[in-house]
């Protein structure tokens, strides 16, 4: 009986141990739950050099001038000397802006910079190739080419208290200093005084508005009607790290993280549904797992006091009867070799007459 119960309590914990590699497993293939997100005040960013070309961003950091020497963007560069050469800061968005709305239609992509396997190079090539992708593609593709030629830009996602997230750029303008790009729409946002970045949105108290990037007034791409509403940027606005959309260089996050984040503004960036039920079964799970590791330890020690276990049904695992059955036999084993042991050891220290 007691054998039994154990190898119930064993196969219990063996269950458990699966599921947890099952949930993390499905956590780590959903995108933005594997992320390391740290707030920061917008003071603090205010406090930070203009790029040399290099920058950083809360405790991010850019290297431009790796990101320019790179093999792995040399398509990218390419592409923009074939487009847009000569082009610098904002010009230089513009025209990127331009080329994909003509050659990417809007639609869902196959992949996109949040996944473990994303490929800059490979995802150009496929999306000049015509096919679909949204903001993220749009925000990665331009921010990616920019760096390849040594132009400071980054990727922000803008995470609204009510309305639908949404990404963009800042690229760093001689004139202007840094500026939001929306790379879907080829568009910028004004105060109706002059183009703000994504932390000057967060603080101003004016309306805001999109505006068409290169000649105010026009309209093109998607999203027309995004910026109507200032409390696009009631919200928060949050800096993904540079090794998602460039992978050169190494991860700035946690190995077991998928990347890091720099977060500014009210609301924090919160979790989908999907994302909190496996992180609640990965919470319920591991308790589960560490019980039934406690009370497997227990019964393999007191086992004479082991009686009326709350499994009363048949074994169901023969594996984990002859686990228990092999981990006695074992324990008598090594409890008999010492006792012999024992005896030999006095033999020597105290021989007879």
């Amino acid at each position: 009986m007691l054998e039994n119960s154990a190898g119930r309590l064993f196969f219990l914990w063996l269950s458990f141990a699966f599921i947890i590699v099952t949930l993390l497993l499905g956590l780590k293939w959903l995108p933005y739950s594997t992320v390391s997100i740290s707030h920061f005040s917008i003071e603090a960013a205010r406090r930070q050099p203009h790029p040399t070309p290099n920058f950083s961003v809360g405790d991010i950091e850019w290297n431009v001038e790796q990101y320019r020497a790179a093999p792995e963007l040399e398509s990218f560069r390419s592409f923009f000397e074939i487009n847009c050469k000569g082009l610098k800061g904002l010009d230089a968005s513009i025209c990127l802006s331009d080329k994909f709305l003509k050659t990417i239609p809007f639609g869902e992509p196959q992949t996109e910079m949040y996944l473990s396997n994303y490929s800059p190079a490979e995802d150009l090539e496929k999306h000049l190739k015509g096919f679909p992708g949204h903001c993220v593609t749009y925000s990665a593709l331009t921010a990616t080419a920019l760096l390849s030629l040594g132009i400071p830009a980054r990727v922000v996602q803008i995470i609204p208290g009510s309305a639908g997230g949404h990404n963009v750029i800042e690229v760093w303008d001689e004139k202007n200093g840094w500026i939001l790009f929306d790379a879907l729409s080829g568009s910028a946002v004004s105060d109706d005084k002059h183009l703000v970045s994504a932390l000057e949105s967060l603080e101003t108290s004016k309306p805001l508005h999109r505006v068409r990037a290169e000649n105010k007034g026009d309209s093109n791409g998607y999203l027309k009607e995004y910026y109507k509403d200032e409390t696009v940027f009631s919200g928060a606005i949050i800096y993904p790290e540079p090794y998602l959309y460039t992978r050169v260089g190494e991860k700035q996050s946690l190995p077991f993280f998928r990347g890091k984040f720099a977060g500014f503004g009210k609301n924090f960036y919160f979790l989908g549904t999907a994302q909190n039920i496996l992180l609640g079964g990965i919470i319920i799970s591991c308790l589960a797992f560490l019980w039934l590791a406690a009370s497997i330890i227990n019964y393999c020690h007191f086992p004479s006091k082991q009686k009326g276990l709350m499994f009363k049904a048949k074994p169901i695992n023969r594996f984990a009867q002859i686990a228990f059955n092999t981990y006695n036999k074992r324990s008598n084993r090594l409890k008999t070799y010492s006792a012999k042991e024992a005896n030999q050891q006095s033999e020597i220290v105290s021989p007879t007459n």
